[in-house]
């Protein structure tokens, strides 16, 4: 969740989400408490959903430069 500002919030959000799924699975398969893993697929999501929302505003708003180069 800390990170949906930067580059990873991407890749991590989707693992998040990914790995909440699996665990809630898991968890409800073995009988145990499903509350931890939702809680990490709640908070994947909006890391996920928040990073895409941060990437199109710094896009559409001519913040994020494509051809950057150091001379």
């Amino acid at each position: 969740m800390l990170t949906f500002w930067c580059c990873l919030g991407i890749p991590l959000g989707i693992a998040a989400t990914v790995t909440g799924f699996l665990g809630r699975k898991r968890a409800a398969e073995s009988g145990q408490s499903t509350g931890m893993a939702t809680i990490g697929l709640v908070l994947g999501i909006i890391a996920l959903a928040l990073s895409i929302i941060i990437t199109i505003i710094a896009i559409a708003s001519g913040g994020y430069d494509f051809n950057y180069s150091i001379d």
